[in-house]
């Protein structure tokens, strides 16, 4: 221990002992003692009680020590603090220890996750009945890097992404579709090969638009290189930093009560801006971390201050030539940075060696920034309002009030992320559909300018409603009846409208 503080509350009779955590001696699964037949060999004795051994070491010497489990769900300190309280028959109500530690709070398929894997690519690199070699295998899903919450709850598929290299083949055509021909020829000469119903299933993409710089047009990139390439860095920059994935975790589930995640493809982000906050503030407790992130996120929006991820890609391996490296590196994304017209800059600017320009990560909408300011400044008025013991609880869970339209499906009977989908592709110009990653609910947020009466030829294909002669209006009714009996038709558990989505209806 470093410190530690006692507060009495005479009102309860109860007493509250905090202390911080000395981070050289964390996570330690052995602790040597005195000499067996040393004076303080009884008092350590008397400390530990059963879990002090007796244990030879190679050079001969004999030290009564404590062993730790490493594999435990709770971290080697929350053990220790455990078993000297309950040794010592010391009555307590609750106990928090953080950090919460790499390992603690998975889930056992978080704990086999990596070693399915490599047994997945050595059996896939070690195929020879298919025309092509496999190069690698690289994973690509943030459950590889232990900060997904997909699979918190039940799940429809429950299958990851990965990205799967070939070697590189003079015959490889060059038409689109004999290339997504191709793909799928190889994968079920693979699945083949497994003898796994399920085994693996390939995004494939069409040929980008032609528009310079938009989202889509780095599909290709994002999905072949940049998202393997990203959760490498994010799981070793987990096991660098102890509190850093149950706080994206935390921060995920935040985005994902608000309609956040899923919908608008915040994961890339919520991993790197948590990432910012752990690396340069420090905190020890993920619960920290997250009140942290929501003060970023509450000012980012108004003081528009970009944020440049500086670290390594190999964290742990630094040099002394790594400083100049990094002054380096802060100079050409500054200059990318003002590069950029301000009028397209994104509000929450985020870029690293891997992302310079801010382009393959998702970064919310000057209006979602918006949103996200105000939702982040309501959590922490209520958590730091909150008496203390309730701040290291989750936040306040759904807040949903800024949506004007809240549809709740039943749950597991259909892919809310697909419908979601659908719901953009017919009536995204009449409003922002979202969805959460438990798959229970849709919610709708009217655009304010679609509500502007526009001309007849202009109106496009949606239902509209006459305000003049050649004036017309979306028909909010009609979009919504679609939307509930018509894509979400016998899944729908119920709809609730509020602020400006009942007016407008």
């Amino acid at each position: 221990m470093k410190s530690l503080a006692v507060r009495r509350s005479i009102e309860k009779g109860t007493i509250t002992v905090g202390g911080i955590l000395n981070s050289e001696n964390t996570g330690r699964l052995l602790d040597k003692g005195p000499s067996p037949k040393a004076e303080d060999a009884e008092a350590w004795r008397e400390l530990w009680g059963p879990k002090s051994e007796l244990r030879r070491f190679k050079d001969g010497t004999m030290l009564e020590c404590c062993v730790w489990n490493g594999a435990d769900d709770e971290s080697v300190e929350g053990q220790i603090i455990r078993h000297v309280l309950e040794h010592h028959e010391v009555s307590y109500e609750e106990l928090y220890v953080t950090p919460l530690g790499h390992i603690a709070g998975l889930r056992p398929a978080d704990r086999s996750l990596w070693r399915n894997f490599e047994l997945l690519r050595d059996a896939l690199q070690g195929m020879e009945d298919i025309p092509l070699a496999i190069k690698d295998v690289r994973p690509s899903d943030p459950a590889f890097s232990y900060t997904s919450i997909d699979q918190e709850g039940s799940s429809i598929s429950g299958l990851l992404e990965v990205v799967i290299e070939l070697e590189s083949n003079a015959a490889w055509p060059t038409k689109p579709q004999a290339i997504i021909d191709t793909k799928l020829a190889l994968l079920l000469k693979i699945q083949e090969g497994l003898l796994v119903v399920q085994l693996a299933t390939a995004a494939t993409t069409t040929t980008p638009s032609k528009q310079r710089m938009s989202w889509e047009y780095f599909s290709p990139l994002r999905t072949l290189w940049y998202q393997p390439t990203h959760r490498n860095w994010i799981h070793s920059m987990t096991a660098l930093y102890p509190c850093l994935a149950p706080a994206i975790r935390a921060a995920k589930r935040w985005l994902d009560k608000r309609l956040l995640l899923k919908g608008v493809g915040l994961d890339n982000f919520a991993e790197l801006s948590m990432m910012h906050v752990v690396v340069s503030q420090n905190p020890q407790s993920p619960h920290t971390a997250v009140l942290l992130w929501l003060k970023l996120i509450e000012n980012w929006h108004s003081s528009e201050r970009p944020i440049y991820l500086l670290q390594s890609l190999t964290p742990g391996e630094e040099n002394e030539e790594d400083s100049e490296e990094s002054e380096r590196l802060l100079e050409k994304l500054q200059a990318c940075y003002e590069a950029v017209p301000i009028s397209t800059r994104p509000k929450m600017w985020i870029s690293s060696r891997l992302d310079p320009h801010c382009l393959l990560v998702r970064t919310p909408s000057n209006a979602l920034c918006q949103r996200m300011a105000s939702l982040a400044s309501a959590s922490l008025k209520h958590a730091l309002s909150a008496r203390w013991h309730r701040i290291l609880k989750p936040l306040p869970s759904e807040n949903l009030s800024s949506l004007d339209v809240v549809i709740t499906l039943v749950r597991n009977k259909v892919d809310a992320s697909l419908l979601q989908q659908q719901c953009t592709r017919h009536f995204g110009s009449a409003g922002v559909f979202l969805c959460g990653a438990r798959g229970s609910i849709i919610g709708i947020k009217w655009r304010p300018g679609a509500s502007v009466a526009s001309r007849k030829q202009l109106a496009g294909g949606m239902q509209h409603l006459a305000v003049s002669e050649d004036l017309v209006v979306p028909n909010y009714a009609w979009v919504l009846e679609n939307v509930v009996k018509g894509m979400c038709g016998g899944v729908v558990k119920n709809v609730k409208m509020q602020g400006v989505g009942s007016n407008l209806l």
